[in-house]
């Protein structure tokens, strides 16, 4: 069996660590980024809650590492978009006000409402830029395999416990299939 090597090289300091979906060195966020997500995930989830009293908000301490992570991702984009000097593509900010508007009853009313809304407007341009950015590390992303045996995949049978903790606290099972597999992400160089 073989899969591929989780390594990242970027000529992003940001991008170099972020593997997998995870972050596997500190990222130095500022702190003013962390507390604006931290709050803005405590606005949601009050809003999803129905809680209308801000002294009723769920505490800080519980959405820092979600909002640190958003903050670290935040400056990810950011930094591709400058580096490659990305600008969004007007036929993805249509394609997604088209994609929002198809379930209202008025489409046509819906549109010029989100067209007369700038905030609106922005979030769209900005999940557009997303798209755009994801699509621009795909385009460069390569996997490189290698052989590795289930017990090294899976850390079963390993002295320590039924498998290997990796470098955070979690509530989650681990499943294990022959076909698992992380990528290896080179973008910028050769």
């Amino acid at each position: 069996m073989s899969i591929a090597e989780p390594t990242v090289t970027m000529k992003y300091p940001v991008v170099r660590n972020y593997v997998g979906g995870v972050f596997v060195d500190p990222v130095d966020v500022p702190r003013a980024m962390v507390d604006e997500q931290v709050q803005q995930l405590q606005v949601d989830t009050a809003r999803r809650l129905g809680i209308r009293d801000a002294r009723a908000l769920p505490p800080a301490a519980r959405f820092e590492e979600p909002a640190r992570r958003r903050a670290a991702l935040g400056l990810l984009i950011s930094q591709i978009v400058q580096s490659e000097d990305l600008k969004v593509e007007r036929g993805r900010v249509q394609a997604r006000l088209d994609e929002l508007i198809e379930g209202y009853p008025d489409p046509d009313q819906a549109r010029r409402a989100y067209l007369q809304n700038q905030d609106a407007m922005r979030q769209i341009e900005s999940g557009a830029l997303e798209e755009q950015v994801v699509d621009w590390i795909l385009a460069r992303a390569k996997v490189t395999e290698r052989p590795m045996t289930f017990k090294e995949l899976t850390g079963f049978g390993e002295a320590g416990g039924e498998h290997e903790h990796h470098g955070h606290e979690h509530e989650h099972e681990h499943h294990a299939s022959p076909e698992a597999g992380q990528e290896h992400v080179q973008v910028g160089g050769t």
